[in-house]
């Protein structure tokens, strides 16, 4: 039967022959055009089908938009193929680039740094010997960068609602798993009042300050205590003067100690709620020509007309030989955008002139933020979160990083430029919710934690109180892989945080310790003090 259409049709019979051959032929080239170029043929889009072949025309038609998608892939990774190209390049073959070895550290320690992010966890520490009783608004502080110890001071006894005044170290373990140890600083002498709310410092690796807070009395008070933690025989002694001058009581302010062993307090609200704009510095260690230890002095710093107007609720923090100050709330209640920097060597304020970043977004004014220092020696800190006038215009957590740099002159300015936003970058917005009155830490591994604070939501049956975000709703990012984007860490999280507990960094181990009074298991018994800890490993 073939053979008869063959006879009777041959010009119909090498036409599909030629058909077939031209198809045969497109189909080999395409195929040996995709591992070279890899990408789409572009004879697809030029090559006319008659109307009788688009049904299979279709998916050589759909080629073309596989193309795109190659391309933007190979647009977004073209840089780090080309550092895999380099890093397969032999170091011997001439011309060629290849990974150094401070490239490959590089990598090496962003690689760990996002496992670090997939693998960090809250558990709960097991406490071997006796426990402080339970207990909240108390402070925690690091002793030191490369000790395992914290500092708990005072706080107001969940049980009988008194102000406590006793001073614990907590020895952390360094292995997860193994219990830490709480031990009683053995005081002698006086003591201070028992307080909460109040400021506290690690000074030099060994003296404990302590600032103002609440009282029994229900009122705030200005002194200042010190403690030698590395003394046998330890006795508090009260510093700063009693009958000179030195700051007001105050809430809402700054205090933040120093390299050199300083604590400055700027700012916040006095009793009648009124904004203050002074600044003070005490040197908490000193010593005189003969020998003997001096005791120090409050001394005002900064001018009387020189620096920021009156604020409250500002984010500040050390960066060298500054201290840089946010935003914060004026007087008449609004949210301030500037950015003031004083130079504690030579007492001068100066106003950081900012520029933003690529697409054109600014800081804007914001209280009630958070910010922290990325690297001293690059001048860069972040700031974040916060809110507006008011606690209907709540910020997003999404990250600022900014970077000052100094002119180089003795007592010369600041000026600040804005180095990411996510509109410049083009990541999208956090789907977290906004915050304000966080905690902010840095690791020494560059990882940020944001802990605590609330998303301006009233806590029910409280009244006028805001929902505290607990430790199951801890973000954490790191500086050097895009800071905005923020991962929540929950897991191993305990149920329920105490409102007013307590946070501190320990940088020896890479934790985050959170110390508060809730103890779920037996709820009956809530005079138990238990301790959380975020590890990165």
């Amino acid at each position: 039967a073939l053979g008869l259409v063959a006879h009777e049709y041959p010009s119909y019979c090498r036409a599909m022959l030629l058909v077939t051959g031209l198809l045969i032929l497109a189909s080999g080239l395409w195929l040996w055009q995709l591992p070279q170029k890899f990408e789409a043929p572009t004879f697809s889009t030029r090559f006319k089908f008659p109307a009788c072949c688009q049904p299979w025309a279709t998916p050589r038609m759909a080629a073309p938009t596989l193309h795109c998608r190659w391309t933007s892939c190979k647009r977004v990774s073209e840089h780090h193929h080309s550092r895999l190209r380099r890093l397969s390049t032999p170091a011997t073959e001439e011309g060629k680039e290849v990974f150094t070895e401070s490239e490959m550290s590089e990598l090496g320690q962003r690689i760990n740094n996002l496992r670090a992010l997939e693998v960090a966890a809250w558990h709960e520490v097991p406490i071997q010997g006796q426990s402080p009783t339970a207990r909240m608004w108390h402070s925690l502080t690091e002793v030191a960068k490369n000790d395992t110890r914290l500092c708990l001071f005072g706080g107001q006894s969940s049980v009988s609602g008194s102000m406590l005044s006793d001073t614990w170290l907590l020895e952390m373990p360094k292995q997860q798993g193994e219990a830490a140890q709480w031990t009683k600083v053995d005081v002698r002498g006086r003591r201070p009042p028992g307080r909460a709310y109040h400021d506290s410092a690690v000074v030099h690796g060994r003296w404990l300050v302590i600032h103002g807070g609440l009282l029994d009395n229900g009122r705030r008070f200005h002194d200042t205590w010190r403690l030698d933690l590395e003394d046998t025989y330890p006795s508090w002694e009260q510093i700063g003067g009693e009958d000179s001058a030195r700051p007001v009581p105050r809430c809402h302010h700054t205090f933040l100690a120093t390299n050199t062993g300083e604590v400055i307090i700027f700012g916040g609200h006095n009793f009648a709620r009124e904004a203050l704009s002074d600044a003070w510095i005490l040197k908490v260690v000193g010593v005189a020509d003969d020998g003997a230890r001096l005791v120090p002095h409050w001394q005002r710093i900064g001018g009387l007309f020189d620096g920021p107007s009156a604020r409250a609720h500002q984010a500040a923090l050390m960066m060298d030989r500054w201290m840089v100050v946010s935003g914060g709330e004026t007087q008449d209640g609004s949210a301030s955008d500037e950015l003031w920097a004083l130079d504690v060597p030579t007492d001068i304020w100066t106003e950081v002139p900012m520029s933003a970043c690529a697409s054109g977004r600014s800081l804007g004014g914001r209280m009630r933020h958070m910010a922290c220092c990325i690297d001293e020696s690059a001048g860069t800190f972040v700031v974040c979160g916060g809110q507006g006038r008011s606690v209907l215009d709540l910020r997003s957590v999404d990250c600022v990083i900014m970077q000052a740099k100094h002119n180089g002159d003795v007592g010369g300015a600041l000026r600040c430029e804005q180095l990411l936003c996510q509109e410049s970058v083009g990541v999208p917005p956090s789907n977290h919710n906004p915050r304000r009155d966080g905690t902010m830490l840095q690791l020494s591994s560059g990882h940020l934690i944001l802990f605590g604070g609330n998303e301006g939501e009233l806590a029910e049956g409280s009244g006028e109180d805001f929902r505290q975000c607990g430790c199951g709703e801890t973000l954490i990012a790191h500086a050097a892989n895009s800071v905005s984007q923020w991962q929540c860490v929950s897991s191993g999280a305990p149920e329920t945080t105490a409102v007013g507990c307590a946070v501190a960094k320990l940088d020896s181990t890479r934790q985050v310790v959170v110390v508060d009074s809730i103890n779920v298991t037996i709820p009956w018994n809530p005079d138990v003090l238990r301790v959380h800890a975020l590890s990165m490993t």
